[in-house]
């Protein structure tokens, strides 16, 4: 071994030593040596045998794990790539099996730029395992050296704190996140269709479905097949979603059909995926306007979600707007009183629930207040502005019930603005 590698070896034996709170002599006595031995090692005056190498890494609980750089084969960036690759689109189980072993290949590489890519990969890591906290953590450390990152480093910190505020539904602010990252991404030279495809699901729930078709077709077509989930499932969806917006409804209906029937048959990526489908194919007929193909839809997809999950919140506010729309209030309620036990204040559903509730009894001045001056305004700023525009609908219904012609106008009028403002593509909404 020569000089610069064994003194190399040594300092991280000191690092491992102390990392795991250890003393000189408690980790002789694990390894069955003097602490003098240790000393000697953890000083560099003497070599590190194979045998004692073995006893110190069994003795620190890291065997298997490398460390020389041997071990290491001059870790890559190549290698941390595919481990995020692996986070987004391969086996999660295996990227957490992996994880140890990459954090300490990239820990002892000594190689600045591999720590801050490794750090900020991890901000998606934690997230997809709900280690939220660990990711929170992260992100704030990173906040403050943010004006050191590379134009490389940059583009996937933008891409994961929009991929933190896109999971918590916040799509006003993911957007804002994703567009930076593809605004680096373009000078880079970038092509990453898993952004493309954030950027388009956030637009599909904001309401902008030519916009979102746009970012969908740029996802290469190598990329596009049935049996990928990434691309294959979730890309057809959102297609199916945006042209049933249009008005395209057969070639909706004809994409999502295919999908269900795909599933049916393998049922390889869970019960949760064909839920979403028959939620999706419930959306189709809802724009369609078939109520009793909607509400069927709805309750099949809701048979295969886990009743504490987002997506079992999401059926119930959507069946709830269903049914309140076709004033089947009371069906309504129930569904707004048993979302409303599930979910925290402060989030999307919460603000959802609540502004269907006040719906139900709009014509008390309180609930009326409610939705124009704390519903529609929180929507708008999670960037769902189709549920700002359908609140708006709903006072104007209410006004010219009640022969409030005027007002009745005024909040059509506001309603139609969103809307020309979403068939347009612009997001200053």
């Amino acid at each position: 071994m020569i000089a610069n590698e064994r003194m190399t070896q040594v300092m991280k034996m000191r690092a491992i030593r102390k990392a795991h709170s250890m003393t000189q002599l408690s980790l002789a006595v694990a390894m069955n040596c003097s602490s003098s031995t240790v000393d000697n090692y953890e000083n560099g005056r003497n070599p590190v045998s194979d045998h004692m190498y073995k006893a110190f890494k069994k003795a620190t609980g890291m065997e298997g794990v490398p460390l020389t750089g041997d071990e290491i084969v001059a870790f890559k960036k190549e290698q941390l790539y595919a481990w995020n690759f692996m986070i987004n689109y391969g086996d999660i189980n295996q990227a957490k099996e992996l994880q140890s072993n990459i954090g300490y290949c990239v820990m002892w590489s000594y190689d600045t730029e591999l720590q801050v890519l490794y750090d900020i990969f991890c901000i998606n890591y934690h997230s997809k395992i709900d280690e939220m906290e660990d990711s929170d953590k992260i992100v704030a450390s990173l906040k403050k050296r943010e004006h050191e990152l590379t134009d490389e480093q940059r583009y996937w910190h933008c891409r994961y704190l929009g991929v933190l505020e896109h999971r918590s539904w916040r799509c006003k602010p993911a957007i804002n996140m994703y567009m930076k990252a593809e605004e680096i991404g373009g000078r880079l030279g970038l092509n990453d269709t898993a952004l493309y495809y954030n950027i388009s699901d956030c637009l599909t729930f904001m309401g902008y479905p030519y916009l979102s078709i746009v970012y969908l077709q740029k996802i290469q077509l190598k990329e596009f097949n049935i049996s990928n989930v990434s691309y294959g499932f979730a890309t057809q969806r959102l297609l199916a979603v945006n042209y049933s917006k249009l008005g395209r409804i057969c070639e909706a209906l004809e994409l999502l059909e295919k999908y269900r029937e795909y599933l049916l048959c393998e049922m390889k990526d869970g019960k949760y995926r064909l839920g979403i489908v028959y939620h999706s194919i419930g959306w189709v007929y809802q724009n369609a306007e078939d109520f009793e193909k909607t509400l069927e839809n709805y309750d099949l997809a809701s048979q295969h979600y886990d009743k504490k999950s987002e997506l079992y919140i999401r059926y119930l506010c959507d069946k709830a707007s269903l049914l309140r729309t076709h004033n089947r209030n009371d069906e309504a309620k129930s569904c707004v009183d048993k979302g409303l036990s599930m979910v925290a204040e402060g989030t999307l559903w919460y603000e959802w629930l609540n502004a269907i509730k006040h719906s139900l009894v709009l014509d008390k001045k309180g609930s009326v207040e409610y939705i124009q001056w704390a519903a529609i305004p929180k929507f708008h700023e999670y960037g769902k502005h189709t549920l700002a525009m359908e609140c708006y609908e709903w006072l104007s219904d209410n006004c010219r019930k009640n022969g409030m012609y005027k007002s009745a106008g005024e909040y059509s009028e506001q309603a139609f603005g969103i809307y020309k403002q979403l068939m347009k593509g612009d997001l200053s909404l």
